[in-house]
């Protein structure tokens, strides 16, 4: 576990592996160790205000995940259930010069395609979704103390899409979503 010698700032990681096997009594499948996952990649992020008021952040991942050690040889060499090859987030934040203290926000979130099985037999697609919201924040009446509130958009397009997958189970992504909230201090 760890760095390794070659990897210039990468990472790489062992785990055991998991794999779905059938239940011979019917039900559901059981998980059972088999090898290991070997993660190497890397991650890069950037966060900064190019222009007053106006900031953007972002990051990708960068991850082969692949199986090794597996009972007969069966599967090294093929890719890590639920792990996708590239995630990357790139988000913004805009100080609205028309309106003192209102913050308009954006993210997009790309996921790459990612393995369902052991043996590459099935796949879910990538996606991409994207947020967009708004944050005002003023003085309280009552103490001049800062309140925010917020409204935000989770998958503005209400994209239909797989977000993840685990020994044979995907699991379905977020609908659209409103969330209203209030901060405040006392």
């Amino acid at each position: 576990m760890g760095h390794g010698d070659d990897d210039a700032g990468g990472v790489q990681i062992a785990q055991p592996n998991t794999v779905a096997i059938d239940n011979p009594n019917g039900g559901l499948p059981r998980l059972a160790l088999n090898g290991e996952q070997r993660n190497r990649g890397i991650e890069l992020n950037a966060y900064g205000e190019l222009l007053p008021g106006f900031r953007l952040m972002g990051g990708a991942t960068l991850l082969d995940a692949i199986q090794t050690k597996t009972e007969g040889g069966l599967n090294d060499g093929n890719r890590a259930q639920g792990v996708p090859i590239i995630r990357t987030v790139v988000g913004g934040e805009w100080d609205t010069p028309f309106l003192h203290g209102l913050t308009l926000t954006g993210r997009v979130a790309y996921t790459g395609d990612q393995m369902v099985t052991d043996n590459r037999d099935m796949k879910i697609p990538s996606w991409t979704v994207i947020d967009l919201g708004a944050r005002y924040v003023f003085d309280s009446p009552w103490n001049n103390k800062p309140i925010a509130v917020r409204f935000n958009v989770d998958n503005v397009f209400d994209k239909d899409y797989w977000s993840g997958a685990q020994n044979r189970y995907i699991t379905l992504g977020a609908p659209r979503i409103f969330r209203l909230s209030a901060t405040f201090k006392f």
